[in-house]
């Protein structure tokens, strides 16, 4: 379950109000597919898929300013939920772990988003050769995403846009076990639309939407905490 409240007065008055508007839920199960037979489990190749359901639940849309320059309030009809079948294929490996994701929309949009790319971590007892920072560890990604056509337009609000890459991410985060069951981790991010007709037609549509939509690129950050039993 993830949930997301939206704090921020300029989202407020570009459309979104600071309330609770959105909850995603996600049921999957883990499988791996093949494991190397190395005695470190550090030197182990391992091939596993992550296969479920995942539901995004808009809740609220706010005000938004119409034509005439009044308020018309979006109601939750006019965003539907969407519904996706996934299957996320990763090869761990003591290098690089390239993965494999992908999202099937079979309710309201009917098509195909892809998620490739590499991720890297280095526990800080290794880079600073302290047993002490066991712990710690900084962890780095590349990601490029694509689609089909239909999610792509319906996604960004566009008319025309082809089958294809559409954004790219590079992100590095700092994580800390703090026990057992709780993980914390600091990240820093930089996200960039890579689709030339996207990009047009996303940055001219900023007056209608939110204030993420008038850039093609930008930089954010953040902090995260996870549970896990």
């Amino acid at each position: 379950l993830w949930v997301l409240n939206d704090l921020t007065n300029r989202r407020r008055r570009e459309g979104l109000r600071g309330e609770w508007n959105e909850r995603d839920w996600e049921l999957h199960t883990d499988y791996t597919i093949w494991q190397s037979e190395d005695e470190k489990e550090e030197d182990q190749w391992k091939l596993t898929v992550q296969a479920g359901y995942y539901w995004e639940d808009y809740t609220v849309h706010g005000t938004y300013y119409n034509e005439d320059g009044g308020r018309d309030y979006r109601k939750r009809k006019d965003f539907p939920s969407v519904h996706y079948s996934f299957a996320k294929f990763k090869l761990e490996n003591p290098y690089l772990t390239p993965f494999v994701n992908g999202y099937y929309e079979f309710v309201h949009i009917h098509s195909l988003i892809v998620e490739t790319g590499v991720e890297k971590s280095f526990g800080f007892d290794e880079l600073f050769g302290n047993e002490s920072l066991k712990d710690f560890s900084l962890d780095l990604s590349v990601t490029l995403d694509g689609g089909h056509k239909r999610f792509i337009n319906n996604c960004y609000m566009t008319e025309d846009a082809k089958t294809g890459l559409v954004c790219g991410e590079a992100r590095a985060a700092i994580g800390w076990k703090a026990n057992e069951h709780v993980n914390f981790s600091a990240f820093v991010a930089y996200t960039g639309l890579l689709n030339h007709r996207v990009r047009k037609d996303h940055v001219n549509q900023g007056d209608d939407l939110a204030d993420w939509y008038d850039h093609d690129q930008f930089v954010y950050g953040g902090f995260m905490m996870a549970v896990e039993f």
